[in-house]
């Protein structure tokens, strides 16, 4: 039996709201969102000043590593929901992933022991 379009649009919007329900809860978004805008906002005075601008102004307060992990964390889970309740888009993750050991170049050396330094050629 093949499903029909309309059941797994059914089936996205009920992993999306929970199951059964009908609407989406317009608390739930704006608690969603809320918390978002908190979490960027430990971010955005580093992202204007060193990111977006290089502004010559240093940021009043630079974000440790777990604001910002936990900021891009929210974020893809808010951009994951509203892309399976919006465009019907299932995503594990909408980040890149790294796939491999990416500091395994760190651990070699990349020039063999007998190379003089000074060899070009």
């Amino acid at each position: 039996m093949v499903a029909s379009s309309a059941s797994f649009g059914e089936s996205g919007f009920d992993e999306a709201v929970g199951p059964g329900v009908r609407h989406i809860d317009p608390e739930a978004t704006k608690a969603e969102l809320d918390e978002l805008q908190r979490l960027g906002d430990a971010c955005k005075a580093f992202t204007d000043r060193r990111i977006a601008h290089m502004d010559w102004r240093p940021p009043e307060k630079l974000p440790t590593f777990p604001e910002i992990d936990k900021c891009i964390s929210h974020m893809e889970e808010v951009l994951t929901r509203y892309l399976l309740l919006i465009r019907q888009e299932s995503h594990d993750a909408v980040f890149p992933t790294w796939v491999y050991d990416w500091e395994d170049i760190f651990r070699k050396p990349w020039l063999p022991p007998s190379m003089p330094d000074n060899d070009l050629g």
